[in-house]
């Protein structure tokens, strides 16, 4: 049985367990938000061809490693998402 149905069992409704359920709505909302926003942002980096960041290194060669996500372009995305969600 979900948590929602929980609240319809009973004659009454108790408003912290309902402002629960909504905050953990919003949550998990909000998470899947901005993971659907990295990965566009990701997709959108100029290095990146298929799966594989195409990088110079510090020698001219290129590098062609399976982009992880550990990079400068989305570290300060992430950075920049975090300082919208603190304002909040």
């Amino acid at each position: 049985m979900k948590n929602c149905d929980n609240l319809f069992i009973t004659d009454q409704a108790e408003y912290e367990n309902i402002h629960k359920m909504c905050s953990d709505a919003y949550t998990q909302g909000r998470m899947a938000e901005r993971t659907l926003a990295i990965e566009a942002y990701r997709l959108r980096c100029h290095h990146l061809f298929g799966n594989r960041c195409m990088t110079r290194s510090s020698f001219g060669t290129l590098t062609k490693k399976i982009c992880d996500g550990d990079c400068r372009y989305l570290k300060q995305y992430k950075s920049e998402l975090n300082k919208l969600e603190s304002d909040k």
